[in-house]
């Protein structure tokens, strides 16, 4: 509609205002700085998203506090059934390499490679029509894709030495702290630290099992409250 299309181009308008404040790299300018020298970076990408998104998912939240109030359902049991394992294993094969080349990326993160999977899996899967609805395969698609670009995001940082997220920037930060230079020569140079790391990533989930299923009733009673 019109209407959307005059939000559309406000939004876009107000982006693009935001994103020329600071100092111009060709003329070395101020703008919009307000001789405030904090503004002279610009402002940072991370601020703007927690400001027009997480805050005001916040207050909107706040304001709907009755429609966010959880079902008042039991704990049942933890362990897969046969049918739910026929019906999730060849959705987490298939959703686990988008996640892997999404997490390849550098910037992308798991959040981008899970809304995709759970977009893609809704409409190849036989029970698309269901996903939202209680659907075992709308919770498999995106969790396999966001485990997956987590691997994939050590790729761009052991052999170029470019963090594909939050959590690989401070894999980096460590690793430089370490002494260690990333690139290709690091499986070369430093072939026992870059095994030790890898295969920390699977006694990492291991651990995120156990404590995942010990809490998983703690959690749901802070969800209850």
């Amino acid at each position: 509609s019109i209407g959307k299309m005059v939000k559309g181009f406000i939004a876009t308008a107000i982006g693009l205002m935001v994103s020329t404040v600071g100092v111009d790299l060709q003329t070395s300018v101020y703008r919009f700085t307000f001789d405030i020298p904090h503004l002279s970076e610009g402002i940072n990408f991370l601020v703007v998203i927690i400001g027009v998104y997480a805050v005001a998912e916040v207050l909107y939240n706040y304001m709907h506090l009755e429609a966010l109030k959880p079902p008042d359902a039991k704990l049942g049991s933890m362990k897969l059934t046969k049918t739910d394992w026929k019906r999730t294993w060849w959705t987490m094969l298939r959703q686990s390499p988008i996640g892997f080349v999404i997490g390849v990326l550098p910037g992308a993160g798991g959040s981008i490679a899970s809304m995709l999977s759970y977009s893609t899996e809704r409409q190849v899967n036989k029970n698309g029509k269901d996903f939202g609805k209680g659907a075992i395969e709308g919770v498999a698609a995106p969790e396999a894709s966001n485990n997956a670009a987590s691997v994939g995001a050590l790729i761009p940082l052991l052999t170029m030495g470019v963090p594909g997220s939050g959590t690989t920037a401070v894999i980096l930060g460590a690793v430089i702290m370490l002494g260690l230079q990333p690139g290709p020569l690091l499986f070369e140079n430093e072939p026992e630290t870059i095994w030790t790391l890898i295969n920390s990533m699977f006694i990492g989930n291991i651990f995120l099992v156990i404590i995942n299923i010990a809490l998983i009733g703690v959690l749901l009673k802070i969800l209850r409250t």
